[in-house]
């Protein structure tokens, strides 16, 4: 088979399975039991312990995790279903589970709707619980979605040595879960994204986790937080994967010189430094 023709069988057979994944989601899931604990949803902005934690949820036999069910590459929803009803026939097929999905950041745009116009709608689709995952130190997510977008690995399997990688970083066009935007106005843009969430969850009991002191050295502590305040037992888990990039970002970034002068003088030079 030629190289041309292998590219073109390969771009069909994606399309085929987006295809089937996007109508055997449609189908509905079984009535929601009157009794099921409820259901959660997790925000979080992309290279920050989400899937780490999202599969430990996935394990634990009283929770049905539905990981990024919103996220267009994996085939599932489209704009054209409107999201509630899409939530409530996933939601079914959690039985008497609880039921749990992750956004990021660009949610609200996704949905065309501000934070507290998604946290409403979340909140009339039957959502009852939010957890609000931050990674502080952005610009190593930047790191981390540099090197993916470049060839590396996206998840690192626990116990393997994480291979040594090496990124530029595009001071004028940084990756961020949003988009390419300019290296410093897009950590402001992060910064000002989980404040306007979390002050759409003010009058919530929101859980909040941070990677660096709940995932980073070990995700268990999220687990833990997680299961409690979900009222649901922390039962064993394996913890699958660990960090792609434990290292020094002096080690990590080739232009870590021009990315030191663009941070010198803001409030995000700390991030060099971690």
């Amino acid at each position: 088979m030629s190289r041309n023709s292998a590219s073109l069988t390969k771009r069909v057979s994606g399309s085929a399975y987006r295809a089937f994944k996007y109508i055997d989601a449609m189908i509905p899931g079984r009535p929601i039991p009157a009794d099921r604990p409820g259901n959660v949803v997790m925000f979080h902005a992309g290279r920050s312990g989400s899937t780490v934690l999202g599969h430990m949820l996935g394990d634990n036999r009283e929770i049905f995790w539905d990981h990024e069910v919103f996220n267009p590459n994996h085939g599932l929803w489209r704009e054209q279903t409107e999201p509630a009803v899409f939530l409530r026939r996933r939601m079914g097929r959690a039985g008497r589970r609880f039921y749990g999905f992750e956004l990021q950041l660009h949610g609200p745009e996704t949905f065309g709707r501000d934070w507290p116009g998604l946290i409403e709608l979340l909140a009339a689709a039957g959502i009852s619980h939010f957890i609000v995952l931050q990674r502080r130190n952005v610009l190593r997510s930047i790191v981390s979605r540099t090197a993916v977008h470049f060839g590396g690995h996206r998840h690192h399997r626990r116990h393997m040595c994480a291979p040594r990688r090496r990124v530029t970083i595009d001071v004028d066009e940084a990756r961020f879960s949003e988009g390419r935007l300019p290296l410093v106005a897009g950590l402001a843009q992060v910064e000002a994204e989980f404040a306007a969430l979390r002050s759409a969850l003010a009058g919530s009991a929101a859980l909040s986790l941070v990677y660096e002191n709940d995932i980073a050295d070990d995700p268990r502590i999220a687990y833990d937080k997680t299961c409690r305040y979900l009222g649901l037992s922390a039962l064993p888990v394996a913890v699958k994967y660990a960090r792609a990039n434990p290292y020094p970002l002096r080690e990590t970034i080739e232009n870590f010189a021009e990315v030191k002068s663009v941070l010198a003088g803001t409030s995000y030079g700390w991030m060099l430094n971690e």
